[in-house]
């Protein structure tokens, strides 16, 4: 198992967000409960915070891109997560102003529900081109999904905020629980799935390498999909005063999921190099910066009795051809240390 490999996969921007969420919702739930005061538009401090690095980060990318050489440019890989970012953007700025709208009309009541959520209404209208371009390049699309599965759950929110249907909040929920059982439906066809890969594989020194990350990936979404469900069935429950509680309780099974989403963000494909203009993977650019780390970075561990020892030929394939004019890539034997039977 080489930690570098698990470096790699970290996320650092959805770990990140993931943070600032969680802090945004506790004070949500203060501030619901009356421990705390004052306007939502300065409650939502946090995830201003969070457009506010996510402007910047572009800002520097770009910046980066057009003093990047014509070669490096023309790089298809690069110009391929530099379209990304961009795309990213794009769909975040959505959003940033769905949450403008929305701290206006809770401090002032100034605007139906539905104006206020009128920009995920048009989100999914370019989510559906992105995706198709995003599978084709192999990019992330979570924020295209999201937008297009939580559609039809918008809608109801907006008209029942608005008081155009008196329903229960457990039936303007129902589109969360349809997604839900979506949800469970291909937990367990990835679940199913994964075991016949490692009981099939042929290359089993490959999916040694996988092994770990898909566990950690199945474990933290099960236990994901299990907290959304807790903490929406308290929600509507505390909504329709079928029990009473503070929302900072209710609030708990939310923290957890969202705790369950930061141990996913080191299972998922790594950061855009072109955030804040890097050009680097972030293992490399903290390794660079931090050099310290490379001591306890720079080891493979492997088991005696289930491993097979990387071949001359095997280290020869999995080169990878460095980028013209990257700075500062790292490559460096690893040091082998093999525990004890």
């Amino acid at each position: 198992m080489h930690l570098k490999e698990l470096l790699n996969r970290f996320n650092v921007s959805h770990f990140l967000f993931y943070c600032l969420l969680i802090l945004q919702l506790v004070l949500i739930g203060l501030r619901a409960d009356g421990i705390i005061s004052g306007p939502y538009s300065a409650l939502f401090f946090p995830l201003w915070l969070w457009n506010v690095l996510v402007g910047v980060a572009v800002v520097m990318g770009v910046v980066r891109w057009c003093k990047s050489s014509r070669d490096y440019r023309e790089d298809s890989e690069l110009l391929y997560q530099f379209k990304s970012m961009l795309l990213s953007v794009f769909f975040q700025s959505f959003i940033f102003i769905t949450l403008l709208l929305i701290a206006v009309n809770i401090d002032t009541s100034s605007m139906p529900w539905s104006v206020s959520l009128s920009p995920l209404f048009l989100l999914p209208f370019f989510s559906i081109p992105s995706c198709l371009w995003s599978c084709y390049r192999k990019r992330s699309y979570e924020i295209e999904v999201m937008s297009m599965a939580f559609l039809l759950q918008f809608i109801f929110l907006a008209v029942r905020l608005d008081g155009a249907v008196n329903w229960a909040w457990s039936v303007v929920f129902i589109p969360i629980w349809l997604l839900f059982l979506a949800y469970l439906a291909g937990m367990i066809v990835m679940g199913v799935s994964t075991g016949l890969v490692y009981l099939l594989g042929e290359n089993q020194q490959d999916l040694e390498q996988r092994k770990l990350p898909d566990i950690l990936y199945f474990v933290f979404s099960s236990l994901l999909l299990l907290c959304l469900i807790i903490f929406m069935s308290l929600l509507s429950s505390r909504l329709d005063n079928n029990i009473t509680g503070p929302y900072s309780a209710i609030l708990i099974p939310l923290y957890l999921s969202l705790f369950c989403l930061i141990g996913l963000s080191t299972c998922r494909k790594p950061t855009n190099v072109w955030w804040f203009g890097i050009r680097k993977s972030f293992s490399d650019f903290l390794l660079l910066s931090v050099p310290l780390l490379q001591e306890y970075i720079n080891v493979s561990y492997y088991n005696n009795q289930h491993t097979v020892l990387p071949t001359k030929d095997d280290e020869d394939k999995n080169k990878i051809k460095k980028k013209p004019e990257e700075p500062g890539t790292l490559d460096w034997p690893y040091e082998d240390i093999y525990a004890p039977e």
